[in-house]
C-alpha cells in the first residue's frame, strides 16, 4: 500500500492551527474593541457589548465551547439512564445510535433556547431594560467554558503522544474555551464598571 503524502494524512494540522491563533487573538482584539475612545460613552458601550451578546447566540451553536452541548452530553448520557433504567445486564446508559440522536436532540433544543436567550439579552441593553440578564448569560457561558477545560484537559493529555496530532484538535477546544471564559469575563467587568452602572436598570 503506497503511503499518503504527509500533507493528505495530516491535513487537519494546518487549519486547525490558524483557528488556535484566531482563538488566541480574539479576547486581545475585544478588549480593544471595547477601549477604543469611542466606546468610553456609556452609550456606545452598550451597543458594543449587546453586539457582543449577538454574537454569543451564534456560538451556542458550535459544538464543545456552547454551553448546550454539555447539557446535551450529561443528559443524554447520566440523567436519561437514571430516569429510565437500562435493563439488568446492559450497559446501563444510552448508547449507540438511539444516545447520539437522543444528544443531538438535547444540543439543539438548549442552543436554540440559549441562543434566545442572547438575543433577548442584547434587546435588554439596547433598551435600557437591565444587566442582570447580561450577567447572568457571561457567568453561564464562562462556567461552561471552565466545566469544559476540566473535561477536556484529560483528553489531552491522553492524545499528546498520538501519532496523527490529535492533540492538536483537542488544544484548539481548549484554547477556544479559554477566549470564551476571558471575553465574558471581560464583559462581566465592563457591564459592572461605575461609569455606566448609571445607564441599566439592574
Amino acid at each position: 500500500m503506497v503511503p499518503l503524502p504527509w500533507y493528505v494524512e495530516y491535513w487537519h494540522v494546518l487549519p486547525t492551527i490558524v483557528a488556535m491563533f484566531c482563538t488566541i487573538i480574539l479576547p486581545f482584539m475585544y478588549v480593544r474593541w471595547l477601549r477604543k475612545p469611542e466606546a468610553s460613552e456609556p452609550q456606545e458601550l452598550v451597543k458594543r457589548l449587546a453586539t457582543f451578546y449577538k454574537a454569543l447566540a451564534v456560538v451556542c451553536f458550535i459544538p464543545i465551547i456552547s454551553p448546550s452541548s454539555w447539557v446535551g452530553v450529561n443528559i443524554a448520557y447520566i440523567v436519561l439512564p437514571i430516569i429510565f433504567p437500562a435493563p439488568t445486564g446492559s450497559e446501563g446508559r444510552v448508547g449507540g445510535g438511539a444516545g447520539i440522536a437522543v444528544m443531538l436532540m438535547f444540543c439543539f433544543l438548549f442552543s436554540l433556547v440559549l441562543s434566545l436567550l442572547c438575543f433577548e439579552t442584547a434587546m435588554w441593553l439596547l433598551e435600557r431594560g437591565g444587566k442582570a440578564l447580561g450577567l447572568f448569560v457571561s457567568m453561564l457561558f464562562a462556567a461552561s467554558g471552565i466545566f469544559a477545560l476540566k473535561s477536556l484537559y484529560p483528553d489531552l493529555l491522553l492524545t499528546l503522544h498520538s501519532p496523527q496530532y490529535y492533540g492538536i484538535s483537542i488544544l484548539l477546544y481548549i484554547l477556544a474555551n479559554l477566549s470564551q471564559i476571558t471575553t465574558n469575563l471581560v464583559s462581566v467587568f465592563y457591564l459592572t464598571r461605575p461609569q455606566v452602572k448609571k445607564y441599566f436598570i439592574f
